[in-house]
């Protein structure tokens, strides 16, 4: 894994206001050590491709920071409300309480969940790790 983001990642993280920028390399950082996977930018946002169109993806915005990917995160925000909240098939996450590393696990469980499980990555098919 890289250490310094692609040039588009970068360019990315870097146009996030500044009130959510560094939480949101936190959450990116955190997401692609557990994932094993480098950054991209799909959509105009940063994406984890697992395979085809299957991702996870994370965008700064002015007023909050989000998952994408798909209505299967809507539970997340049910189970988790003191630090989710649902938008259609996003869910809204602050930079205060910082997000436990947890809840990116619980991202990327959902995530595996709703993918076929031919389409797993080989790294990720015994996730969580143990």
């Amino acid at each position: 894994m890289s250490n310094s983001p692609a040039p588009e990642v970068k360019a990315y993280l870097d146009g996030v206001p500044e009130k959510y920028r560094q939480p949101l390399v936190r959450v990116v950082g955190v997401l692609q050590e557990k994932l094993q996977l480098e950054p991209t930018v799909s959509y105009g946002i940063i994406a984890f491709m697992l395979y085809g169109k299957y991702g996870i993806y994370v965008s700064g915005w002015k007023d909050h920071m989000s998952f994408h990917g798909g209505h299967f995160l809507a539970p997340l925000a049910e189970k988790h409300p003191e630090w989710l909240k649902s938008k259609g098939a996003t869910i809204w996450f602050q930079d205060q309480p910082e997000l436990p590393e947890e809840i990116v696990d619980s991202v990327i469980s959902a995530r595996l969940a709703s993918m076929p499980e031919e389409h797993i990555p080989g790294n990720l098919r015994s996730w969580p790790p143990v």
